[in-house]
């Protein structure tokens, strides 16, 4: 039996399967065996530490009872450590040398040496996975499976808050604006929200600069037009974090970011976006975008709203109206989709105090109150023939649909998990027939199927981001992940509303505002039906969006 060495890792039983140890690269796999005599499989000292943590909160297991370590197999080149002391002496003795072995020794993608009993030195690669869309060619491949016996598939941990190792796919730069995204949300968006929605009081340009100051706004758009240049998963992540307050604070939000500047960055001139992408990454001019019109929702190309051109001044005349537009009654900057003389859907920029526009409120709404959502009525709106768009076609709109889509699909999960976790809250407090409602079967399988449904949401947010980063992704990829996310997003409120019982009918309770937003989330930007539609024609290849001629 190896004797105590004086280093961290001997002092702490961290012992090295040998055999397989001696002959990896320093790119290959490593699998530290802490002294309980199970093999612990894993590629990141940071999941080691938290293994033997949960191994301290459970205590002592029982009193030594002599030597209890299994006899090694014969040609298993593992050596177990004598269990003289209880299994909480030794995982304390094991959590405290890995926490400094990590504080001294790891550093982030970089090699680290980890002294093993007698002197014996192995060289491990600490790496988390990153999709192999979002690494660079010389990066380190992902880890592939550890363990080539096939024995020890099951060495991990289950942690219910995060049940599928999400925080081990994301980046420590992601990692970061989550953290701060949500820092933000909760403090200056969560304190307010209550009453917001309660007296419709919409968000305004202080909201919309208060984001602006902390990078919310085009997240992804390059830096020199004033956004953050970030990856589409942390503009997902900042998504999930802004509706995980409130639907209605995403939405503002998303039509700054993907119905606004993405188009001007996309289409715009190089004028056009030095003149308005950094104003509107401040948050100093709000935007909102006019496509769905009063007789035309999911049929956009239908539209009625007219451009026409002008030489003798070298403007567009635009005729029309729009409805249901997201910041329409407080917006600075209206892209306005018409169809021109030729046919042609064209889009267009048009600022707040041009003569002929207007764009009341709509009252009244059961859903989303704290945004505001109103009108657009153009008649005879000039716009210089600078402002129009460089793009033809229903191509320009739906792309920026695509892009509010995919930020949509990760919204709506974050509501989700914010009921998931409240009626979870609920249910562990509120005692009934002298036990807690969360010790009913019943209430268990929802919290069961809740946390299922969420998590195997992000999964395909995160992939559909990863593959939009390397350029891989299609429209009804997006589709997939928005109709999913708000479907199940809304019955994951609805049963988290239920479990509250009568409760879940107060606003104080939050659950039921997320229940009436995702309603209208469920609808806005394609409804569940229409990207039904839309994956359904990939799957048969054939399109069913319009009703066939009866035949009888």
């Amino acid at each position: 039996m190896p004797s105590s060495t004086g280093d961290p890792t001997g002092d702490a039983y961290l012992l090295v399967e040998d055999a397989r140890a001696t002959r990896m690269t320093p790119s290959s796999k490593a699998v530290l065996t802490p002294a309980l005599g199970v093999p612990l499989t894993t590629v990141n000292a940071f999941e080691a530490l938290s293994v033997i943590s949960s191994v301290m909160d459970a205590g002592d297991s029982s009193p030594d009872d002599g030597d209890s370590s299994p006899p090694a197999p014969a040609g298993d080149t593992h050596v177990h450590h004598k269990r003289s002391e209880t299994i909480g002496d030794i995982a304390l003795k094991a959590f405290s040398s890995l926490q400094a072995l990590l504080d001294n020794s790891y550093d982030f993608g970089s090699e680290c040496t980890v002294a093993a009993h007698d002197d014996v030195e192995h060289t491990t690669t600490t790496t988390r996975y990153l999709s192999s869309v979002a690494r660079d060619d010389d990066d380190p491949p992902p880890p592939t499976t550890i363990n080539d016996d096939k024995k020890n598939a099951f060495g991990g941990s289950f942690d219910w808050r995060d049940p599928l190792k999400f925080d081990a796919l994301l980046t420590d730069e992601e990692l970061a604006i989550r953290s701060s995204a949500n820092a933000f949300c909760q403090s200056h968006l969560q304190p307010r929200i209550l009453m917001a929605n309660r007296n419709e009081v919409a968000f305004n340009h202080e909201n919309m600069k208060e984001m602006g100051s902390m990078g919310l706004l085009g997240p992804t758009i390059p830096e020199k037009y004033g956004g953050s240049g970030l990856g589409y998963v942390s503009y997902g992540l900042i998504a999930a974090e802004v509706e995980r307050v409130d639907s209605s604070y995403r939405s503002a939000m998303s039509v700054q970011s993907s119905l606004v500047m993405h188009p001007i960055y996309a289409f715009g001139s190089d004028d056009m976006r030095k003149k308005y992408l950094p104003e509107l990454a401040k948050g100093d001019m709000i935007g909102c975008f006019g496509l769905t019109e009063p007789n035309h929702g999911s049929d956009p190309s239908s539209m009625e709203t007219r451009s026409k051109y002008d030489a003798s001044t070298n403007e567009y005349v635009l005729n029309g109206s729009k409805n249901w537009i997201t910041n329409s009654p407080i917006a600075d900057l209206y892209v306005v989709w018409a169809r021109n003389e030729g046919g042609k859907i064209r889009g267009y920029v048009v600022e707040r105090d041009t003569p002929g526009l207007s764009a009341p409120k709509i009252e009244g709404k059961g859903a989303l109150r704290a945004s505001a959502t109103g009108m657009i009525f153009m008649e005879d709106v000039r716009v210089p023939a600078g402002n129009q768009l460089d793009v033809s076609g229903l191509k320009g709109p739906f792309s920026c649909l695509n892009n509010a889509r995919y930020g949509i699909a990760w919204g709506a999960l974050g509501a989700a998990e914010d009921c998931f976790l409240r009626a979870r809250d609920y249910v562990m407090d509120r005692r009934q027939f002298g036990a807690p409602l969360g010790a009913n079967q019943l209430i268990q399988k929802k919290l069961a199927d809740m946390e299922t449904d969420i998590s195997l949401g992000r999964l395909g947010c995160l992939q559909v981001g990863r593959l939009m980063e390397g350029g891989m992704a299609s429209p009804s990829m997006v589709s997939l992940i928005k109709r999913n996310s708000c479907g199940k997003a809304l019955d994951i409120a609805r049963g988290a509303r239920d479990m509250l019982g009568g409760n879940g009918i107060s606003d104080e309770y939050h659950i039921f505002r997320h229940m009436n937003n995702l309603e209208a989330v469920n609808t806005y930007e394609g409804t569940h039906d229409i990207h039904a539609l839309i994956l359904g024609r990939e799957i048969t290849g054939i399109p069913a969006f319009m009703p066939h001629a009866s035949t009888s």
